[in-house]
């Protein structure tokens, strides 16, 4: 992660833990600006890898379909103060309030009578009270009841007490986000913690999403049928969904033989003769509220009916019509009351730590106290019957309302209760929205999440868990301290009204919870195989699931990309995110030739590495290059000037990747190309191997593949742990790994992946431009390269291998000078030269192999995979071309996608060198073109999939480290494989050409 060269810390502080004027005394305002943008950098790039993720409000899909439209949730920076005996008392509340719910919500009697005059006031109350009323006419009883539950505190400046806001009993949320954000604080204070005189040792350990996970598991245990199935009441449009699809890929982790779905309850469901809730088939256990809190969730008498339906059954409700009504603001405050504790607490020191956390809270029926409103507003809160931010009413609004409300001589009024206004002591905040930070001033709202879990012969679980959070007048900033959770590979399986379309279909997809699998025998193991795989035959209801499941596994991942529709999603991380282009399914290919391309990469590595030191073959090489192509030119200067200098670099790194294709006619691996710079997708590529292999997992029975068929993958790891080795073998470590980026990169997070390994190793990483790099980097008397003041060991390029990345100067001088240093290059300068097109076909000669290589068996391997490689100095090749240019690939001198020529496009420029009669033509090869197998497969792109015949490109990762004589890493490292569209020429993922995949070994 990046660290600033000099700062200017926060000042320490002793830790007044009991005192509320302790946020003064965490400055956050003072932080050096430099040392905010990197902290900011790290926070937004941390939000993206674990899925601290909401959708974009401004994205009109970013509420129904995963995967697109996604945006890093608001949070403030770094955590705030909070008084360490408040804390206490907080927690210590939580299983005395479970309690005191559930005992509160047994009295049916005491809930219709409480909120008798509310009823006639509010037409949401009175539904719901009208569902009450109806199970105690049935006398349905809750033999398991199952609540998660939280509690909202602030402290209150002036008294210096923890006091209530409100008890939240259905559709509790961000007990993820709680958990990541606290996370994402531990992460940032271990790094720059000693900066910032914060330790991450102060912040409470916390696994509230863990434990919801685990009450509802309880929950379904409870009910004791291994068939029934969880179901997941949802809003029709979610912008939260990541956070009910993280606790449901909980479940399936813990428990892999529990479902989860949600459903058109009203549509779809039914009870069965003994009680029990079956909804499209499927029989319920666990009934969990993520919506129906509001009057928004109710536009019509379908889902009062899906509700009635479900209290009506014999699932456990989370929460039950009683615990719903017991949650309500009405009944807080007749709980406030003198005396009514006592009635459903027997403990007097329960009792009096309940009363202790009481805010003033009063019905509106008392004259004295709504005329104190109207005369201080300012301190006082209007709260009608609702749950949910923004309902409130503060200031001068409550004082017309409450004047209304008194013209009007209505019942209205008891739609309504009035509250105690807290003030608790305010503190400056960096808050980060939107990829942009500001500092304020901002007061905290802490909530205690808790779970409950009873039934008729005792309780189960009573856990508390806990959530903090910051208010802004009413902009909110979450901030929660918990414990950092791993991601975990598992999802909901179906969900409510959400909209995936197929390219060529508008209609909404269905979610059966059973499908007919639509499968083939395999009659044959030759490479046509690839026809056997024929994924559009598939049953449409089924593709929509499991496309479903892709893009949220991918938002859950961070297996996403920079949406190239929204400006900002290049530069600013966090911001305009879309999953990245996948395969919705692997691809087959045969285990021969991918035991052959595997095989091969070392002996590649080792053969990048002897062409790089043979200095007058690359110059010879490439002499004729250089007339022609100015890029290829102004590297063989900077090559030339290291020779000149004889400059020896000792240790030198590869990441490399050769990528080829299968020619369905010969049924060879053929060789397209070795790339010795900018490698890119070694960390999309093993998450993506991740998500078919889940995919396989959770649907492979019906698709007739097995996860165990997906070729391993752990070339993000690989990557990270050369690199790392490498900057152990500078033997350095006050030095840091500098990544060499364009100034706009959409594929960042596949970089991000890479570099967040590197915390495992305690190294330290930069990302700088080639610009950056001239403007402030030199070369110590030693040769060490310094760069903003910290010592560079190893310089990582993914950027550099295109004349696009050097407008000006300033870029080559910034090559020039990492070259002229003792930093190790990946790649340096000779081995940026080997992997050229240039290089690539005059090594396909005869005999040039044997130049480099002592090992016949190893150079009939490289030989075997050679495709058709010609210099356009031969005339007859030339001829060729032009007769059937669709027999052939033209390519410039240049990496990445784009760039080659096919078709009549061939023909045309070779004709137009053929007039000019110019040295032009030696900036180009000709190649083979080869014809792989076509497949039919589905892929997936912002949120949408369509059916395509394709043809993929496996590229095999290769890393080497070598210092001096000695070879510390030689060895295949991964794979990426790609699939495009069979009509499509190029094949660049990030050029927008194809897709991610990955292999199924046949």
């Amino acid at each position: 992660m990046s660290q600033p060269s000099s700062v200017n810390p926060a000042p320490l502080a002793e830790a007044d833990t009991d005192s509320s004027a302790a946020p003064s005394l965490f400055d956050y305002h003072n932080i050096d600006q430099k040392l905010i943008q990197n902290i900011v950098y790290d926070a937004l790039v941390w939000s993206t890898l674990h899925c601290l993720l909401v959708g974009d409000k401004s994205v009109q899909r970013s509420g129904t379909v995963p995967g697109v439209g996604l945006v890093h949730l608001s949070f403030c920076l770094l955590p705030g103060p909070f008084p360490e005996s408040h804390w206490k008392q907080a927690c210590e509340l939580a299983p005395i309030f479970n309690q005191f719910v559930d005992r509160v919500s047994l009295d049916g009697k005491y809930l219709q009578e409480s909120l008798a005059r509310t009823k006639n006031a509010d037409e949401f109350t009175s539904r719901l009270l009208d569902i009450h009323s109806k199970m105690l006419q049935i006398n349905k009883k809750e033999d398991i009841r199952l609540a998660i539950m939280r509690s909202d505190y602030m402290v209150d400046e002036k008294t210096k007490s923890l006091l209530q806001i409100e008890m939240n009993t259905i559709s509790t949320s961000f007990a993820l986000m709680g958990t990541l954000v606290t996370g994402l604080h531990k992460s940032l204070i271990s790094q720059y913690g000693n900066i910032l005189g914060l330790d991450p040792n102060r912040i409470p350990a916390n696994n509230a999403v863990d434990q919801a996970a685990e009450a509802l598991a309880k929950g379904w245990s409870e009910y004791n049928n291994p068939r029934a199935a969880i179901l997941v009441v949802v809003q029709v449009e979610e912008r939260n969904m990541y956070e009910q699809h993280y606790i449901s890929a909980l479940l399936r982790d813990k428990y892999p033989f529990l479902i989860t779905y949600n459903y058109e309850v009203d549509q779809q469901g039914e009870i069965l003769p003994d009680g029990t809730l079956s909804v499209d088939g499927q029989p319920v256990s666990v009934v969990y509220f993520r919506a129906g809190y509001t009057p928004k969730d109710y536009p019509s008498e379908s889902e009062w009916r899906a509700r009635l339906l479900m209290e009506q059954s014999s699932a456990i409700k989370c929460p039950s019509i009683s615990y719903h009504l017991v949650g309500t603001k009405k009944i807080q405050q007749e709980l406030a009351k003198p005396g009514v504790l006592e009635r459903f607490v027997e403990n007097k020191d329960h009792v009096a730590k309940l009363r202790s956390c009481f805010a003033g809270l009063w019905s509106l029926e008392d004259s004295d106290i709504v005329k104190k409103a109207i005369e201080n507003p300012e301190l006082f809160v209007m709260k009608p019957q609702r749950e949910g931010g923004g309902n409130n009413i503060y200031g001068n609004d409550l004082k017309e309302s409450l004047l209304k409300l008194q013209e009007s001589g209505s019942e209205e009024d008891a739609a309504y209760i009035l509250m105690q206004r807290i003030f608790p002591a305010t503190f400056p905040a960096i808050l980060v929205r939107d990829g942009n930070w500001s500092t304020d001033h901002v007061i905290s709202e802490a909530g205690i999440f808790s779970t409950y879990l009873s039934f008729s012969y005792g309780m189960v679980s009573d856990y508390q868990m806990y959530l903090y959070k910051f208010g802004l007048n009413t902009m909110k900033c979450w901030c929660i301290w918990c414990s950092n959770l791993k991601q975990y590979s598992t999802i909901l399986k179906n969900v409510n009204k959400v909209r995936i379309h197929n390219v060529t279909d508008s209609e909404k997809c269905p979610f059966p919870s059973f499908y007919e699998p639509s499968l083939f025998t395999l009659f044959s193991e030759s490479l046509t195989i690839m026809y056997l795989f024929n994924y559009h035959r598939l049953d449409q209801q089924l593709l929509h699931t499991v496309a479903y499941d892709a893009l949220v596994w991918s938002s859950l991942h961070g297996l996403v990309v920079g949406d190239s529709s929204v400006q900002r999603s290049g530069t600013v991380p966090g911001v305009g995110l879309v999953h990245a282009p996948i395969a919705l399914l692997p691809t087959p290919f045969p285990q021969k030739q991918w035991r052959q391309a595997s095989e091969l990469a070392p002996i590649f590595n080792e053969l990048v590495d002897r062409v790089s030191l043979d200095t007058d073959f690359l110059q010879h090489s490439l002499s004729r290059t250089k007339e022609a192509d100015e890029f290829t030119s102004r590297l063989l200067d900077i090559h030339s000037n290291m020779l000149q200098i004889n400059k020896k670099e000792e240790i030198r790194l590869g990441l490399h990747r050769s990528d080829y294709m299968l020619d369905e006619k010969t049924n060879s691996l053929l060789q397209i190309e070795l790339n010795t710079i900018a490698s890119s997708f070694a960390g999309l590529s093993s998450l993506v191997t991740e998500l078919h292999r889940y995919i396989l997992s959770r649907h492979g029975k019906l698709l007739g593949l097995d996860s165990k068929s997906i070729g391993a993958n752990d070339a993000v790891i690989q990557t990270a742990e050369a690199l790392a080795k490498a900057w152990s073998e500078y033997n350095n470590p006050r030095a840091v790994i500098m990544i060499i980026v364009q100034a706009e990169e959409r594929n960042m997070y596949d970089q991000h992946l890479v570099c967040a390994l590197f915390n495992t190793h305690n190294i330290t990483s930069i990302r700088k431009t080639l610009a950056e790099v001239d403007e402030e980097g030199e070369i110590l008397p030693d040769g060490t390269l310094c760069v903003d003041g910290q010592q560079i060991s190893v310089i990582y390029f993914r950027a550099g291998y295109t004349p696009v990345d050097y407008p000006s100067e300033s870029e080559w001088k910034a090559r020039l000078l990492m070259e002229q240093s003792s930093a190790i290059k990946c790649p340096s300068i000779s081995y940026h030269l080997a992997g050229s097109k240039k290089i690539q076909q005059e090594l396909a000669k005869p005999g040039v192999l044997e130049r480099f290589l002592e090992n016949k068996e190893d150079i009939a391997k490289l030989r075997k995979c050679f495709a058709g490689l010609w210099s356009l100095d031969d005339s007859n090749i030339v001829a060729q071309a032009i007769e059937k240019p669709e027999l052939f690939v033209m390519k410039p001198q240049r990496e990445g996608g784009g760039n080659n020529i096919y078709g009549d496009d061939v023909r045309k420029t070779l004709q137009k060198l053929q007039k000019s009669g110019s040295q032009e033509d030696a900036a180009y090869i000709l190649m083979q073109r080869i014809f792989p197998a076509i497949s039919a497969t589905v892929l997936m792109r912002k949120g949408c999939w369509s059916k395509d015949h394709a043809i993929s490109e496996l590229g095999v990762f290769g890393t080497y480290l070598r210092n001096k004589d000695k070879v510390i890493i030689n060895k295949q490292s991964g794979y990426l494989m790609r699939t495009k569209v069979s009509s499509s020429d190029e094949g660049g993922v990030a050029a927008g050409f194809a897709v991610l995949d990955s292999v199924y070994l046949t």
